[in-house]
């Protein structure tokens, strides 16, 4: 009953058929009225003066309070609706609350709703993730089997996790046991060189990408990714607000200009897309390229921002740090003889010119600020970079002060010959960010990233982390810890391992004898999905559409082009799926490329 009469007092006056200062009843008097106690009268008079409806003075009647013209759906109870005379509850009787006007309610309709952002704008004309994929079903890539996963393991070291997180509640964001655990780990499977403060988790792999996209772009940046290319890292670089150039693959990866040739988006096999600075906006990150990170130069943020300056001495501090954040910038333009910094990828804060030599590039525009590759596994073409390329990589990166993004998304499982160790092993001078996922080594419910950045971008990684809410609870990183000390990650990986060569045999067998025509197929030597190209004209996506319709999932090839794509055909997916469920969807694929 008080939930009742609140909500029309609220409608009421929101809707103005209350006008303020109108008297209402007593208490006594209502509850008369209504039939109820006195006591659920005064205790809803009570709450609608606490929120500002009413206003109650000692021996007088409440009297409504002047309002602002607002729509009453915000303040109706979470669940509830507007009480109405045929709705069985109790309505008020007030005199004169018949002489209100609707103009209150005629103005809210007209009021201007909010607008989307051009970013959010954009979102609705994005390809990725490709909204006509169907879920669950065969053959859906990149999905590991949870069939095959030790969920009764899992749930034991869950609670050990979260006993652990109890006993040993920290601040910290990124749980030392984890760290720790994870990283040697890495470091024995993966090659990786680093930290454990290096090393960070975050709600999935997408998210450590954006963090770490945003990080080392400005909008207009250049930024390269191989095309065809992961269509998360293009979400990821394109929202930094980058100008994104797509990078041809072949046999050997990401194809590199020579450093003795000018290069222009043509000459990179890519086209330029991108929303531009005035098209994306940031999400409240742009400060920290200026606001004092590690080695850096800060900006105004730098000192507190001027709000915050107490005295001489700190608006002294705070003009001699602008000034020389000015002068770094005019060394970007060529305008200053202050030289340059030697590794301008481990300055987070300040953007100083390349490495001294030479410059396969014409202007400082065309040069990229950060390059996105999978070199262990090549999304989708599963081309492993050769060490050659990866060296001329490292080199161009140096050269141009660029920072790679690396995500090695599925490096646990290799089938033919040894695994290569990751890019950020051979980087010497601080510019490879690393980027990992827990949900293709163990199941996609285990939505948990990880991202290893240089030394000098520890501390700003950190605090994004913390600004952008980008956190793995603490029961879930104790989890994964206990799950990787009591080697069932290990022993999950290699047991995973055979299981999916197998099943990677058997789809590329069954592709051969039933589409060996139409489909060019080269077996992975590693990962979770099979990419078989169309030797004819089919269209992709007409194919993937014709596929969900009969209850099968597969990705277009061409989607995955930054710009014009090259070549059609189909990204498979082996690794969750039974050879019987395999034959199956290959007997649809034959049926949809007929039709």
């Amino acid at each position: 009953m008080q939930r009742q009469i609140c909500g029309q007092v609220r409608e009421a006056a929101l809707a103005g058929r209350l006008p303020s200062g109108q008297q209402l009843p007593s208490s006594r008097e209502l509850a008369a009225t209504l039939g109820v106690a006195r006591n659920t009268v005064a205790d809803a008079y009570s709450q609608l003066a606490t929120e500002g409806f009413l206003e109650i003075r000692q021996g007088r009647r409440p009297v409504v309070a002047k309002l602002g013209s607002l729509s009453p759906a915000p303040w109706l109870e979470p669940g509830s609706a507007p009480a109405s005379p045929g709705s069985g509850g109790p309505t008020l009787g007030v005199a004169g609350s018949g002489t209100g006007t609707a103009q209150s309610g005629t103005a809210a309709s007209r009021a201007p709703s909010p607008r989307p952002s051009r970013w959010a704008a954009a979102l609705d004309g994005s390809d990725w993730p490709f909204r006509q994929e169907p879920s669950g079903v065969p053959l859906a890539p990149g999905m590991a089997d949870p069939r095959e996963f030790p969920h009764d393991l899992w749930a034991r070291c869950l609670r050990a996790g979260a006993r652990r997180a109890e006993a040993h509640d920290s601040a910290d964001l990124n749980r030392q046991p984890l760290r720790e655990a994870l990283l040697a780990h890495l470091v024995q499977a993966r090659g990786v060189r680093a930290q454990a403060h290096q090393l960070f988790f975050t709600p999935s792999a997408q998210a450590a990408l954006d963090i770490c996209a945003r990080l080392v772009l400005n909008p207009g940046d250049a930024a390269w990714m191989e095309s065809p290319g992961y269509g998360g890292a293009r979400a990821a670089l394109l929202n930094a607000g980058a100008a994104l150039h797509g990078v041809e693959v072949d046999a050997e990866g990401m194809s590199l200009p020579d450093d003795s040739e000018t290069v222009d988006s043509d000459d990179i096999g890519g086209q330029p897309q991108g929303l531009g600075p005035s098209a994306v906006g940031s999400d409240g990150l742009d400060e920290l390229d200026g606001s004092g990170g590690p080695g850096g130069v800060g900006g105004v943020g730098g000192v507190g921002g001027v709000d915050g300056l107490n005295g001489l001495d700190e608006l002294d501090a705070f003009t001699a740090r602008l000034d020389e954040f000015i002068a770094r910038l005019d060394t970007f333009a060529g305008k200053s003889d202050i030289p340059p910094t030697a590794n301008p990828v481990a300055n987070p804060a300040g953007r100083s010119s390349p490495v001294p030599g030479p410059n396969p590039f014409a202007t400082e525009r065309e040069a990229p600020k950060a390059i996105f590759v999978t070199p262990s596994h090549q999304y989708p073409t599963g081309v492993l970079m050769s060490a050659p390329r990866r060296q001329a990589l490292l080199h161009l990166a140096q050269r141009n002060g660029a920072a790679i993004l690396e995500d090695d998304y599925d490096s646990e499982f290799h089938y033919d010959g040894r695994p290569v160790a990751a890019l950020q092993g051979l980087d010497v001078d601080g510019r490879v960010f690393y980027v990992g996922t827990f949900a293709k080594a163990m199941i996609n419910d285990v939505r948990v990233g990880y991202a290893i950045v240089p030394d000098a971008f520890a501390a700003t990684f950190a605090l994004a982390q913390r600004q952008t809410g980008q956190i793995v609870a603490p029961s879930l990183q104790g989890g994964l810890a206990m799950f990787i000390e009591r080697g069932h990650f290990a022993a999950h990986i290699r047991r995973m391992n055979r299981i999916y060569r197998e099943r990677r045999d058997c789809l590329v067998g069954l592709l051969r004898e039933h589409l060996g025509d139409r489909l060019q197929i080269q077996p992975p030597a590693g990962g979770m999905q099979v990419l078989a190209m169309f030797t004819g004209g089919q269209d992709d996506v007409t194919v993937v559409r014709r596929l969900a319709a009969a209850g099968v999932c597969a990705r277009p090839l061409s989607r995955h082009y930054v710009g014009t794509p090259v070549r059609h055909g189909l990204f498979l997916g082996f690794a969750a799926w039974r050879p019987d469920e395999m034959a199956t969807a290959v007997k649809h694929l034959a049926a949809a490329l007929d039709a």
